[in-house]
């Protein structure tokens, strides 16, 4: 399941953009996916011969080089999408002392995320956030079997391609979820016994970049703090204390325009109201029952993927498949946000015996 979703996604990309440069798009797709899927049967091959880690941080190295050199190619005021100059605008209207939400290009993250842009914007090229964000999630994958193989996925991805050319920074944002997640499952014992508020505080700050992150959490936590309601709780607050004190200050600034322009009012519009509750409790209770000992990442990629493809779906069901593909109905870059929880899924070796891992 995990490799359709990477399949399908991608699919949709060369879809899309190939369609641009021609209309023989369909019979470039075709190649690429036979390409995939050989490449697919030759996995434990392919991570034997680059087996060394030394190797490995090499081909990761070099290759956030030239994925520096192939982006600065494109001028991303050239595509028609408005991720890049919403960082731009949030942050520009942010350090001029204006409220940077509700100007044109209408930014929908939560505040953290744009301050997380902040120094790399400070450098002057906001595009580095995105080549930071590869360097991660290589280091991320660097203690795993299937390593190279994930990194290749990765590199041979079109969606993350076109995140690198257009300085945008969904992957960033949820490879940061991904490698906090991780961090925990790492250092569960220490943290649970002294440091459940601070690390708490540290997961709202994520949680306050876009909404989404909230249901990798729904899906990781309560079955780590199952028989532990109280660290649970104290954990939580944590959570809740850093999430509001990042969002209270744009609130109290200016609370209309927080409201009606802010992230709450864009990122709950995806979705028809009635499907959030349900994604929540749907969310939690696969979360209670899923066993700490296994990986969740796969299913947190598939719950994401979901959650995505139905918002998808209804805009085709609304206004129709080409406006919603290759219109401007339904940005298809959300699509990515599954991708860090699903390449470090697919690290693992023993997910082609069981790519849809469900608690037992």
């Amino acid at each position: 399941m995990l490799i359709f979703v990477y399949l399908f996604t991608n699919s949709l990309f060369l879809a899309k953009y190939l369609s641009r440069l021609t209309d023989l798009y369909p019979h470039l797709i075709i190649p690429y996916l036979i390409i995939l899927l050989t490449l697919f049967s030759f996995s434990e091959k392919i991570n034997k011969r680059f087996s060394t880690r030394f190797l490995y941080l090499s081909i990761s190295f070099a290759t956030s080089l030239l994925l520096f050199l192939l982006m600065h190619q494109f001028n991303p005021r050239d595509f028609r999408i408005g991720r890049y100059p919403a960082l731009l605008e949030w942050l520009t209207r942010f350090l001029r002392g204006i409220f940077p939400y509700g100007g044109p290009t209408r930014p929908s993250g939560f505040p953290f995320l744009f301050l997380l842009a902040l120094p790399f914007y400070l450098l002057g090229d906001l595009g580095v956030l995105q080549i930071f964000g590869f360097l991660l999630f290589a280091f991320i994958l660097s203690s795993k079997e299937g390593r190279f193989f994930s990194l290749l996925l990765l590199i041979l991805s079109p969606s993350f391609l076109f995140e690198v050319i257009t300085r945008s920074e969904l992957f960033t944002n949820m490879t940061l979820v991904l490698g906090y997640l991780l961090l925990f499952q790492k250092k569960e014992l220490a943290i649970k016994k002294r440091y459940s508020f601070l690390y708490g505080l540290l997961g709202g700050l994520l949680l306050a970049t876009r909404g989404i992150v909230l249901f990798s959490y729904l899906l990781f936590f309560p079955s780590h703090f199952k028989g532990e309601e109280k660290k649970g709780i104290i954990f939580l607050s944590g959570l809740a204390l850093a999430f509001l004190a990042v969002n209270l200050p744009f609130f109290l600034w200016d609370a209309d325009s927080f409201i009606r322009n802010g992230p709450f009012s864009i990122q709950t519009g995806y979705l028809p109201s009635l499907l959030l509750p349900i994604f929540f409790l749907s969310a939690l209770i696969l979360g209670l029952n899923w066993k700490k000992e296994k990986e969740p990442y796969g299913i947190i990629a598939l719950f994401l993927f979901l959650i995505v493809f139905l918002a998808f779906l209804l805009v085709i069901i609304e206004s129709g498949f080409y406006p919603a593909l290759w219109g401007s109905q339904f940005d298809i870059s959300y699509f990515i946000f599954p991708l860090p929880f699903l390449l470090y899924a697919i690290s693992d070796k023993k997910i082609f015996n069981h790519p849809f891992p469900l608690p037992a």
